[in-house]
């Protein structure tokens, strides 16, 4: 009987064992590169339809973005440029029509190699929707989309002009870092703490009109900053960010900036496992 026992629980852990390994692979971070976002495609992606809501008397067409597929590679050599799928809604205002009707889009955007423009789209796909809505205009949301994707970005990639030419020349800049007094100061701190990788994930993204007057916005979100540094460790950190937003000649751009760190998010079984 001992026997059978003992044999009984040998297969016992030998059925639990897998179900374990596959929980700790779960609870494990993994991020391959692939993963990421493209905050620089995404950017100049919204850009391109913040400017298309731009166009026409009074604003009179909004494209909401459902999806944005991953790029590929189009072309070669000198010819070298990336093909995105997008899936969208769009909107056009009439003149004395209200509900207005929508559409379902499906379009391919050539964009440059370098991801800086848009070069060319196409509709792939085309369906009038069989219900009337209330106009919703996308231009802002766009825009600064837009914005927020691009300076992301350059906190990724430490890219310094980026981030000073998002800013308007008046603006107020305060980093959650003490060594950092001004934005022209941001990305040189940040690479100057080595890290092998580095990457901020963005949540909690909203928009709204500010009371400053038209095409003033108040946006707040948040960022999972996580890096690896030269010992290999991962160090998270989570941050707050509020910015005041002024949209001028169909670009968006930061005259207020404040970011802080917010305490670290633990779960209450952490202490027991550790």
């Amino acid at each position: 009987m001992y026997v059978l026992l003992r044999l009984g629980r040998q297969l016992g852990w030998l059925l639990v064992m897998p179900l374990l390994m596959l929980l700790i692979i779960g609870l494990t971070p993994k991020v391959q590169a692939s993963d990421l976002p493209q905050y620089d495609l995404h950017s100049v992606i919204y850009q391109w339809y913040g400017a298309l809501d731009a166009k026409g008397p009074a604003q009179s067409s909004s494209h909401h973005l459902l999806n944005i597929g991953q790029p590929r590679k189009a072309g070669s050599g000198e010819q070298a440029q990336v093909e995105v799928d997008v899936q969208l809604e769009s909107q056009d205002k009439r003149i004395g029509e209200n509900p207005y009707p929508g559409s379902y889009e499906e379009h391919v955007l050539r964009i440059s190699s370098d991801l800086k423009q848009v070069l060319a789209s196409q509709t792939t796909f085309y369906s009038i929707d069989d219900f009337d809505s209330k106009y919703r205009p996308s231009r802002a949301i766009n825009l600064i989309k837009s914005l927020v994707y691009a300076w992301t970005h350059g906190l990724d990639s430490y890219d310094s002009e980026t981030l000073e030419q998002l800013l308007l020349p008046s603006s107020k800049f305060i980093a959650a870092e003490a060594e950092v007094q001004q934005a022209a100061e941001y990305a040189p701190y940040l690479l100057s703490l080595n890290y092998l990788k580095n990457h901020r994930s963005l949540s909690k993204l909203v928009i709204e009109a500010a009371n400053e007057g038209l095409d003033n916005y108040h946006v707040t979100f948040e960022y999972q900053w996580w890096a690896v540094n030269q010992q290999g460790n991962t160090e998270l950190a989570q941050i707050a960010v509020e910015i005041q937003v002024q949209i001028i000649a169909g670009e968006a751009l930061i005259r207020f900036y404040k970011e802080v760190y917010l305490a670290p998010i633990t779960d209450a079984g952490a202490e027991v496992r550790c």
